[in-house]
């Protein structure tokens, strides 16, 4: 299984700064405990890191706490909601997203 990431998100993700990702999934793709390939290509054989995933839960995108923003990248709240809107195209607070948190497993 693959977690897909834009490439903008690669450093943070192996210098441990982005450990959570937001996604609007209708049931969750992912396990606690399993090892994803993290890419930034879909059908590309590379990927830049191992990722276990340390929790899951669903949540209003509005729910979003300052800690969490920090944890998706080293945002503020604005900021994530302004990355999330370029990525998904608009901010719904009332939307219902899963919350994958993860470590990275290798560099």
């Amino acid at each position: 299984m693959t977690l897909l990431f834009k490439p903008e998100h690669v450093q943070p993700i192996l210098n441990g700064i982005k450990t959570q990702t937001r996604r609007v999934w209708k049931k969750p793709r992912v396990k606690v405990g399993g090892i994803y390939k993290a890419k930034t290509k879909l059908f590309s054989k590379d990927y830049f890191t191992m990722l276990k995933v340390t929790g899951l839960r669903k949540e209003r995108l509005g729910d979003i706490s300052e800690e969490d923003a920090w944890a998706e990248g080293g945002y503020t709240v604005e900021e994530f909601r302004k990355v999330w809107e370029r990525i998904n195209g608009r901010w719904d607070p009332e939307q219902e997203i899963w919350v994958v948190e993860f470590e990275v497993m290798m560099r």
